[in-house]
């Protein structure tokens, strides 16, 4: 016997028309005709009207999320919206400040570890959240739900990471920009910088360290002085096979310093220098794509990079 379906159309409020809710693309009554063709598909069965689904559409708007994925992304459980955890996941993972790892993921227990970067003070990593199968059991959650019994482990792990998400993402769950990470870098971590990617005797001298202008990104220093104005260029240092590896290639290490402070050295670099509208498009796009998270970016490739931005500031000021 076939199902027919009835749509029922109530007009959205005049004056929500041609208004776009907050990170949108799309006008209420777009969204409003589309939550309907998602109540009238019968492919949401927790949607009970065109209302709801529009709700469930305008929060998703509101984290980023294109409609369908919103719809999908929601749960209505007992007339309240509830996130899914893979959604979660994935704003953690879309964010540019944030990462996660399942340090365990058994019957009995998820434990899941958090790291984000702050602002002024880099990258940490937060302490351990855990979620224990005694723990739903006391909440009542294992009797409500089959797939307690079915798929304990991975119950836990939704609860886990909406616990997590909550406690150190809350503004990826509210809609909200997390605080700009604009502190500029200390003077003195700029000219080590500079000495880890390059060496002491990188410019020909040790005596004077160069004078960086943090506003501007210029370099300052005795090539200014040179005949004619003609400044040498710089050579990064070069990999050697006994330090270059499959995966993350490394370089010879300049005067002495570890190869540890190295990759700070060119990301440091890149980051105090990516918005500079000097560098060009080209070059910009480069050093953006180097800062990328989850970029594949070597050493190598990063020590040249930061060679070529500081050459190109250097000609700037000659």
């Amino acid at each position: 016997m076939a199902t027919t379906i009835v749509q029922t159309r109530t007009a959205i409020p005049a004056e929500l028309k041609n208004v776009r809710p907050s990170g949108s693309y799309y006008t209420f009554d777009e969204l409003y005709r589309f939550a309907q063709m998602c109540h009238a598909s019968g492919l949401f069965e927790d949607v009970a009207d065109a209302a709801q689904a529009m709700i469930k559409i305008v929060k998703g708007q509101e984290l980023g999320l294109p409609p369908t994925t919103a719809m999908s992304g929601f749960d209505l459980i007992k007339k309240r919206l509830f996130i899914k955890p893979w959604i979660i996941a994935a704003q953690i993972n879309a964010c540019g400040y944030g990462s996660y790892r399942v340090v365990s993921q058994t019957p009995e227990v998820c434990t899941i570890t958090f790291t984000r970067k702050y602002a002024g003070s880099g990258w940490k990593e937060c302490p351990a959240v855990s979620y224990t199968f005694a723990e739903a059991k006391a909440h009542g959650l294992v009797d409500r739900s089959p797939h307690w019994k079915a798929s304990p482990a991975h119950m836990l792990y939704q609860r886990c990471m909406g616990r997590g998400g909550a406690m150190y993402f809350p503004e990826l769950l509210a809609g909200l920009a997390p605080p700009p990470d604009d502190m500029p870098i200390a003077p003195e971590r700029h000219q080590q910088n500079i000495i880890d990617l390059f060496g002491d005797d990188a410019r020909g001298s040790t005596a004077a360290p160069l004078d960086v202008n943090l506003e501007t990104g210029e370099i300052q220093d005795d090539d200014d002085n040179a005949p004619g104005g003609v400044r040498e260029p710089r050579t990064p240092p070069v990999p050697t096979p006994e330090t270059s590896g499959k995966d993350n290639a490394s370089t010879a290490t300049p005067a002495g310093k570890t190869s540890a402070m190295l990759p700070n050295a060119w990301r440091d670099t890149l980051e105090a220098h990516k918005d500079n509208q000097a560098l060009g498009r080209d070059l910009q796009a480069k050093v953006r794509l180097a800062l990328k998270p989850g970029s594949e970016t070597t050493d190598a490739k990063g020590f040249e990079l930061a060679s070529a931005v500081l050459d190109t500031l250097d000609n700037i000021v000659a």
